[in-house]
């Protein structure tokens, strides 16, 4: 069913009653529709979408990623958080890490996988499907090939460089050297076995088996340092979220480390302004939330990640109103703009 939307439109509102699934390409949305249709639920559906994306945007998402997924049961009415972001290997040396190459890309960059250990401990828990199932989409995805879009191909054009560094990414993403023009199918079949191998195998193949010899043999071998032990460590960590109250609203989201805890302090500062007498996109409202994000970002910066950080006052509405108090008329630097280990004389941190 489509409805007008008010002033200009040029697509129509889009509407359901059994579920929506939103992502950033069409054939990872429906790969999550596929699961609902066969009657699915949420966390099937959201699987199902991750695993495709790796297929549809393998530059962006990936079972060898890592990530947080927030769940929210509506029949057991509790929210849990779902870390699968793996650690630096065992072996890594700051020392290494010379230049911003070593740390954007190439083998020393990634971190332990941990997206595979992820899904399948979701849908452990939650799902309502087996991964063969899930993983069906993206594994006919792989396998037959999908005709690859406008910003695909521009990924791929301003990452050849670093794709012909190695045989199998030049094998697997480049057409004789190049990067695959829009609507040029794009094979990975590959990928689609190592689904395959996961859907059958489990856990234990991806960190303990098969993929996990292949991974680490290659990683070493191009001069990275993810081990065998590393693998075999890895452990996906279930948690509670964190919460603010934001004008009669309760907004979650995962726990420290992770940045979110950002936008919860953005969100307190926020509350102690009249943003509807300000107008939506306001200059007024505009530098309110940018000095807002950006103190709430350089109290990220300074605490999340020390031992026994201080959330209660973090989130404390007191603080918030104490960081308020410090949002001048005119823009002002912060630590929320520069990540260094000294700060400038007049800074805000």
């Amino acid at each position: 069913m489509s409805l007008p939307s008010e002033g200009l439109v040029h697509r129509a509102t889009v509407t359901g009653r059994r579920g929506m699934v939103a992502c950033a390409h069409p054939l990872a949305a429906l790969a999550g529709m596929r699961m609902l249709i066969q009657g699915g639920n949420a966390i099937d559906a959201a699987v199902a979408t991750a695993a495709a994306l790796n297929v549809a945007e393998p530059f962006m998402s990936g079972i060898a990623g890592v990530g947080y997924m927030h769940i929210y049961s509506a029949k057991q009415r509790h929210h849990k958080v779902l870390d699968y972001v793996g650690l630096t290997p065992k072996a890594t040396d700051l020392r290494l890490y010379k230049t911003e190459e070593h740390k954007e890309d190439g083998p020393l960059s990634p971190l332990v996988p941990g997206a595979c250990g992820g899904w399948l401990e979701a849908l452990r828990r939650y799902g309502s499907m087996d991964p063969a199932t899930v993983f069906e989409p993206a594994i006919e995805y792989a396998e037959t090939g999908i005709a690859l879009t406008v910003l695909g191909s521009t990924m791929f054009a301003k990452m050849t460089d670093v794709l012909s560094r190695f045989p199998a990414s030049a094998g697997n993403y480049l057409i004789d050297g190049r990067a695959p023009k829009p609507g040029e199918t794009l094979l990975q079949r590959d990928l689609g076995r190592s689904f395959r191998t996961v859907a059958e195998g489990g856990d234990e193949v991806f960190y303990r088996g098969e993929i996990a010899d292949r991974m680490v043999e290659f990683v070493q071998q191009s001069g990275g340092l993810l081990s065998k032990e590393d693998l075999a460590e890895f452990e996906a960590v279930w948690l509670d979220p964190i919460s603010t109250d934001y004008r009669g609203y309760t907004v979650w989201v995962p726990p420290l480390p992770c940045q979110a805890i950002q936008f919860l302090a953005t969100l307190n500062i926020m509350e102690g302004f009249d943003v509807g007498a300000m107008g939506h996109n306001t200059p007024e409202t505009l530098h309110r939330f940018i000095e807002a994000a950006k103190l709430a970002t350089a109290d990220r910066a300074e605490y999340a990640a020390i031992e026994n950080p201080p959330l209660a006052g973090l989130l404390s509405k007191e603080y918030a109103a104490e960081r308020r108090r410090s949002i001048q008329h005119n823009a002002q630097p912060t630590g929320g703009e520069r990540f260094t280990a000294s700060k400038m004389a007049n800074e805000v941190v």
